[in-house]
């Protein structure tokens, strides 16, 4: 789907019905689905940390491949810390955000926004780096797609969050074999406080496991220490040839 493209605070355009319904009961409201184009999608409505989103950013090194004006696209906009980061980061961007949710608060810090699934998106245009945090169920298939348009060069640069045990995954070494090998994988030092919808049905969730756990009410010390999931950046550069290195990216949390 490609549709127009919208301005901050312009409504979808009519065509596009939005439903929203629990796709399952045990998944609660994070796993929302959002009908686009006559497709189900889900919608994982987890928001970047914005301190994370900084540090990631600022990896990229967006000065070194457009000095001024870059065009920056994140296809999973979402809550809009990247696109934050981006304009906290970078001087004059043209940030385009994409996300299947019409409601995705990210959309007000775009100069261009689309209600779109990146997954049968066409990308149109040459944009100067892609930043993404895309749902992290069925990250391969967007993760592909990133690739696709780094390898090409419709995409000088991309950069991708993703739980580190993504790395590990088959499908992780499906989609990046031979010339879509990533150039670097900063695995990031740090509690990543995720935020949004779906973290405060996590966390809920949580605060009932708890509760019938311990007999009462937990404190707000218990409920931030379950196990922590490692995460990684791991950036895509066009032309880049040779292994990818490996990076620590230190993030106050």
């Amino acid at each position: 789907m490609t549709g127009q493209l919208l301005m901050p605070g312009v409504q979808p355009a009519p065509e596009v019905e939005v439903v929203r319904r629990a796709i399952a009961p045990r998944t609660g409201a994070d796993r929302d689905e959002i009908e686009v184009g006559g497709v189900m999608v889900a919608a994982d409505r987890y928001y970047t940390d914005p301190a994370v989103a900084l540090a990631c950013v600022r990896a990229l090194g967006l000065y070194h491949v457009a000095p001024v004006a870059p065009v920056v696209l994140d296809p999973h906009v979402g809550g809009g810390d990247l696109i934050r980061a981006v304009r906290a980061l970078v001087h004059s961007p043209v940030c385009v955000g994409l996300d299947i949710d019409p409601d995705a608060p990210g959309r007000a810090d775009c100069d261009e926004h689309e209600v779109a699934d990146w997954r049968t998106y066409a990308l149109d245009r040459d944009v100067d780096a892609i930043v993404a945090n895309p749902p992290f169920h069925g990250f391969d298939d967007h993760l592909s797609i990133i690739i696709d348009a780094v390898t090409s060069g419709r995409a000088q640069v991309a950069g991708v969050l993703l739980p580190e045990s993504a790395l590990s995954a088959p499908r992780f070494a499906d989609v990046t074999g031979g010339d879509r090998a990533p150039a670097e994988v900063h695995h990031i030092v740090g509690r990543i406080r995720f935020h949004g919808p779906g973290m405060v049905a996590s966390t809920e969730r949580r605060r009932i496991r708890l509760r019938a756990k311990l007999g009462r009410e937990p404190t707000a010390a218990e409920l931030r220490s379950g196990p922590a999931t490692g995460h990684v950046w791991v950036v895509w550069r066009h032309g880049h040839v040779g292994p990818t290195a490996t990076y620590w990216l230190r993030v106050a949390t």
